[in-house]
């Protein structure tokens, strides 16, 4: 076990490193503010009742509008036996009424959480198994999917809220969003809630294994985005930020950007529901929005845009960037379209999303995921023993410590001791810090490739292909070989009226790395599959490569 003593003593020499690159309006340290989220939607409502709050397609609501609608929701809830500490489970797309869902809880202390809406009839079963929400609030798409596992027997499911025509109205414990709502009082529910109180369950992606729920408080969302709002001062200097959101809000990024920063630091929200390049378009042109938090895949969709200079993408001031291997090539033409600082992020689900940012003013090294945001320490340990700190430059485990980090999975004890010791969380990703106190991401634990006993990790891959200008997206597994045990297999998609055969690829690999990391095989395919929250889906490329070998 970790020595807390030893564990303090190197964080303080770390931080030395990183300190020095904050930019100099930026505190390493805010006073803690001892705020619930129910505190801060009160403090934002009663400052700017009339305030743009949330902008979907032509319908803007304020503050007010929004704040009212939440406490109708939240005494409907109440009025149905819902109670404080209980989860309330939401399966809906992006649409207003998925901010007014997490409004309701956090002002009753319900627990929020969240559905992607594509997720499966079996998926939605395995988490409501696990947290034993009775009250789902879900579209009508997807009700169909919710009624059946109601109907099955030992559901947890008693009462169902379906957003648009329910063709079901007449079911019993079924209730239509709005019928419910309308004769319901705005007045805030008298429910007394505390920085501890858990807020939110998010669930951890889950291609691997079981899925855990990670339990955020009120303190750590309210925190976080304190700390995101320091680290932007630079730039914000106190003006109103109008964010764009596009990731789904039942996931991390859609969480932080597109409901809670406008719950705790005020500000606009403009909701894109469906994430094509031509929606994305029409938003900024309409709105101008001034902060997008977003991945990869949706950057080259505004890059490749037709007269994408003739579109007012200059309202843009910052750009947050995360969730998957970024090309230096997609950086490089998003400044020549845009005029915002590119901020990368790195966390996870167990830390409210985001524990390092890129320095504003400086935008940071290229290839680092930056320095720990305020009140963050991070640190590098030997990913075996998980005890000995890395110097620099040497890869191991990262480690996080600060007050977004999980109060502790749902209901697993065990899981909770392995991943969080002694305040530390062990994310289970490799990289390094180097001199100046920018953090590397090299892999995760559980994707390393191991080549004849040699460790190979495919984002290094990843990142070399995508400096080849013919290549536009790659993604690389491990796949069984007889003799190494495992060897590379990189899937690769072409830019538009490009060619380009494997071993050109491999030889272009090989020009840059030791043999053994070079991929072995080369598969050009019109696209990689994606997960719901738009990142590469290397469990679908590993699932089909297992067809293959059967």
């Amino acid at each position: 076990m970790p020595n807390d003593t030893n564990f303090d003593k190197n964080a303080l020499q770390a931080e030395k490193l990183w300190l020095a690159q904050y930019d100099h309006q930026v505190e390493r340290n805010l006073p803690t503010s001892g705020w619930t989220v129910k505190d801060t939607i009160k403090r934002l409502v009663a400052a700017n009742p009339h305030q743009a709050h949330i902008i979907y397609h032509d319908q803007v609501l304020t503050y007010q509008d929004s704040n009212a609608m939440a406490c109708k929701l939240a005494n409907a809830l109440m009025g149905l036996g819902c109670r404080k500490g209980e989860c309330i489970s939401i399966i809906l797309p992006n649409v207003p009424e998925i901010i007014i869902s997490y409004m309701a809880c956090y002002k009753t202390g319900m627990i929020a959480v969240g559905f992607n809406p594509r997720s499966t009839e079996a998926e939605i079963k395995n988490n409501l198994n696990n947290h034993r929400s009775s009250t789902v609030i879900v579209d009508q798409q997807n009700a169909d999917k919710v009624i059946a596992l109601m109907h099955k027997k030992e559901s947890p499911i008693k009462t169902i809220i379906v957003l648009g025509n329910n063709k079901n109205d007449d079911e019993e414990h079924l209730y239509d969003f709005y019928k419910l709502i309308k004769n319901e009082e705005d007045i805030e529910p008298d429910i007394a809630i505390t920085p501890e109180d858990i807020a939110i369950l998010l669930y951890t992606g889950g291609t691997t294994g079981v899925r855990k729920g990670c339990c955020h408080t009120h303190r750590a969302l309210v925190e976080e985005q304190r700390a995101f709002c320091n680290w932007f001062t630079p730039i914000l200097k106190g003006q109103e930020v109008r964010n764009l959101i596009c990731a789904p809000m039942t996931h991390i990024m859609g969480i932080n950007f597109g409901v809670n920063w406008g719950l705790i630091n005020g500000g606009a929200v403009v909701i894109v529901d469906t994430p094509t390049t031509e929606n994305i378009v029409a938003a900024i042109n309409q709105y101008e929005p001034t902060m997008w938090a977003t991945v990869p895949a949706l950057m080259n969709g505004l890059i490749n845009y037709p007269d994408i200079r003739g579109t007012k993408i200059g309202a843009l001031e910052i750009v947050i960037y995360g969730g998957a291997s970024t090309a230096g090539e997609t950086i490089k033409q998003f400044k020549k379209i845009s005029r915002a600082k590119l901020i990368e992020g790195y966390g996870m689900s167990e830390c409210v999303g985001i524990a390092t940012m890129s320095p504003i003013t400086t935008e940071g090294k290229f290839g680092s995921i930056g320095i720990p945001i305020s009140d963050t320490d991070v640190m590098v340990v030997d990913p075996i023993d998980g005890i000995k700190v890395l110097p620099p430059d040497q890869k191991g485990e990262i480690i996080i410590r600060g007050p977004q980090v999980i109060k502790e999975y749902w209901e697993n004890p065990e899981e909770t001791a392995h991943a969080i010791r002694n305040g530390w969380l062990y994310t289970g990703d490799i990289g390094y810090m180097d001199d100046d106190g920018f953090l590397y991401l090299v892999d995760r634990k559980k994707d390393m490739i191991i080549v004849g006993g040699f460790n190979v990790y495919p984002r290094e891959i990843d990142e070399l292909l995508f400096t080849h200008p013919k290549i536009i997206e790659a993604c690389t597994i491990g796949i069984p070989d007889p003799r190494l045990g495992e060897v590379p297999k990189s899937f690769v998609v072409l830019k538009s009226g490009e060619t380009l055969g494997a071993e050109e690829v491999r030889a272009f690999c090989r020009e840059k790395m030791i043999a053994y990391k070079v991929p072995k095989i080369v598969e050009f395919v019109d696209i990689i599959p994606k997960t719901i929250v738009n990142k590469p889906d290397k469990e679908a490329l590993k699932r089909m490569e297992e067809k293959l070998l059967k």
